[in-house]
């Protein structure tokens, strides 16, 4: 398995049409591409006429993405679409072969309608990789999830609940391309479609129009593109969506906590028209692990792709698409291999066949050259790094309106119970604090001190960095140092130093033999580092799990799993917590996996990816050992 997939080779005709070599067919007509996705595609699914009646948000599935022409069309129409009920564009498309970049852009350059929504995607787009992979579109209230890989793999891997409204097949012809109109491939669209769902596609091969009509979608052919004679398009039958079931949204949530990790929920639930209160124990928001002076957003590579990996890759770059661009420091991360793992990986780096985009090694003389640093160590060099404020980006997510009147602080909630459909929270005297239809635990190790949570295995971690002043040596710094530590670059003439990373130890205060570690790890990576003070100390304790994986999704009942040895969960009570010293990287996605579970969406990550994610693991690893202590 490979992290990233590779880019088709293109023959471009002498009208700068894309053709692909590997089916020898074209991506869409010379210049007529816009007429041929709206007589195709859009008019047949009655695209925009259908947001204007649709209520909550609108899912779009698409096999084949190739150019992107026809998702950046369609987000031009749901832009500029008057009056529209449903409340957000959700577009799912699946591509074997992305393009590059340059391709994409060169493809486009005849459509300069398109061109601001095209610059606007090319600067999210992010290296392909395998699986699912979510780029943000926020402030056009729309997200595009690619799937890249085979799309009968990919679809195949989705949770098979019902939520595309229309679907676009446009892959190549089906004599150049068969495996994209094969009749496992639409029924696995017919069990991925809402009721009512439609499609719309240039062929009209009869093979294809019997396994739609078999895979319980009504048929109808009209006239097609540019000369040629039918198309079809169709709808799933009333007496197949006699099966489907769409699931209300919650009206409510409350989140007990107030960091990071609820901040990015707030805003993502709240995206979806859900009333989101959080209740805070201290004064403000973002005071605990979240009210650091800096942080650093840096991904997690290993040799091969695995779950951690693969989820952290996804979720950085997800996170520097989420994040305010006003708000993100952007600047190369140069990693020294401060592990035994990270010194494997050093030598081997070459085999995850990762572009250098990502992340690539680099020796003491380009260290010296690029960056004017004096290194024994060759490092990780990772491009498009970035370190944030973490207080701020807490409240720039709930900086809105409806969120800002919602946030109670100097409230402790010390119990839940649920009773008439509703979850009520309690203070310490028993007075109820709020009802609300979802809960979310987002508080840390301190999700322990409910009953239905207190088996949960997390554990807090003390972590103490420091600020130290520039000095000559440093001052110019230019990238963001990381190893058993890190260094950032000067911030009003201040470095930000970190971290010590102590299990069972609970000393709030921070501790004069801490800041010494601090100042002196560095040195053995830049020798010429010698800081010698520190100006500002500060300890936070961040919350880790057993296996060093957040917990995140619904709360399994412990005492029923113990009495029977089987799982069931505690209804609309979730949890976010445990995202250990990732959670700049991890929460944004993280957020938007958990929204996606409990609005009923398509997921942001792969399925396995997900159900790694789920605090259900530890106890069916309780269950295999029969052993049931935390």
């Amino acid at each position: 398995m490979s992290y990233t997939l590779k880019s088709p080779d293109l023959l471009w005709k002498s009208d700068d049409t894309p053709e692909s070599t590997a089916h020898g067919d074209i991506y869409y007509p010379a210049g007529e591409g816009i007429a041929a996705a709206q007589h195709v595609f859009l008019t047949p699914n009655r695209i925009p006429d259908k947001w204007q009646s649709h209520s909550g948000p609108f899912t779009i599935g698409e096999l084949g993405f190739g150019t992107g022409l026809n998702f950046f069309l369609t987000l031009k129409e749901w832009h500029e679409c008057p009056d529209k009920k449903a409340t957000w564009l959700h577009f799912i498309s699946c591509e074997k072969h992305p393009l590059k970049p340059e391709d994409i852009e060169k493809a486009l350059l005849c459509y300069p309608e398109l061109s601001d929504l095209t610059s606007l995607f090319l600067s999210k787009l992010t290296e392909p990789l395998a699986g699912v992979q979510r780029i943000p579109f926020h402030d056009l209230s729309a997200s595009l999830t690619l799937l890249y890989g085979d799309a009968a793999e990919t679809l195949a891997k989705l949770d098979q609940r019902s939520v595309v409204d229309a679907w676009y097949l446009d892959g190549f012809a089906p004599g150049k391309n068969p495996e994209m109109w094969a009749s496992e491939l639409i029924s696995l669209m017919s069990s991925l479609s809402a009721p009512g769902a439609t499609f719309g596609t240039f062929t009209a091969a009869g093979h294809v129009r019997r396994s739609f009509e078999e895979s319980g979608f009504e048929v109808t052919k009209f006239k097609g593109f540019a000369g040629k004679r039918e198309s079809i398009c169709g709808k799933l039958s009333s007496e197949q969506a006699m099966h489907k079931k769409s699931n209300p949204l919650p009206r409510s949530a409350a989140l007990i906590g107030g960091g990071l990790a609820a901040a990015c929920l707030a805003e993502s639930l709240t995206r979806r028209g859900i009333e989101v209160h959080i209740l805070e124990k201290q004064s403000e928001i973002a005071l605990g692990a979240s009210g650091n002076p800096a942080g650093i957003l840096l991904p997690y590579i290993t040799l091969s792709p695995t779950i951690p990996s693969r989820f952290y890759l996804k979720a950085f770059q997800y996170a520097l698409n989420s994040y305010p661009e006003e708000l993100l420091n952007r600047k190369p991360i140069l990693h020294f291999p401060s592990t035994q793992r990270l010194e494997k990986l050093l030598k081997k780096f070459d085999q995850t066949e990762l572009s250098k985009n990502i992340a690539h090694v680099v020796t003491p003389s380009f260290i010296k050259e690029q960056f004017q640093i004096e290194s024994p160590s060759s490092a990780f060099l990772y491009p498009n790094g970035a370190w944030v404020r973490p207080r701020e980006i807490c409240n720039h997510l709930t900086q809105s309106s409806s969120l800002k009147n919602h946030i109670a602080v100097n409230t402790e909630a010390l119990s839940f119970t649920r009773e008439n459909e509703q979850w009520h929270v309690f203070d310490s005297d028993q007075s109820e604090i709020i009802s609300t239809d979802i809960l979310i635990l987002t508080n840390a190790y301190d999700c322990q001190q409910f009953d239905q949570s207190s088996w949960l295995p997390v554990e807090p971690v003390r972590g103490q960095l420091i600020r130290t002043k520039e000095q000559p040596f440093s001052k110019d710094l230019s990238a963001i140092l990381c190893y058993d530590g890190y260094c950032l670059p000067a911030d009003n003439g201040f470095h930000t130093l970190g971290a010590t990373y102590d299990h069972h130890n609970l000393t709030a205060k921070p501790l004069e033999s801490d800041t010494q570690t601090i100042l002196k790890r560095i040195q053995q990576w830049c020798p010429e580092f010698r800081f010698e003070s520190a100006t500002f100390a500060r300890v936070a304790f961040r919350t880790t799990t057993y296996d060093r994986f957040p917990l995140l999704g619904k709360v399994p009942d412990f005492e029923r799993a113990k009495e029977r040895a089987e799982i069931e969960y505690i209804n609309n009570l979730y949890v976010a917590t445990g995202f250990g010293s990732r959670g700049l990287i991890s929460c944004p996605l993280a957020a938007e996996i958990l929204s996606a579970e409990i609005c009923g969406e398509v997921l942001p990550v792969d399925e396995d990816i997900y159900r790694a994610l789920q605090p259900e693991r530890y106890m069916k690893r309780c269950i295999e050992r029969d052993s049931w202590s935390s």
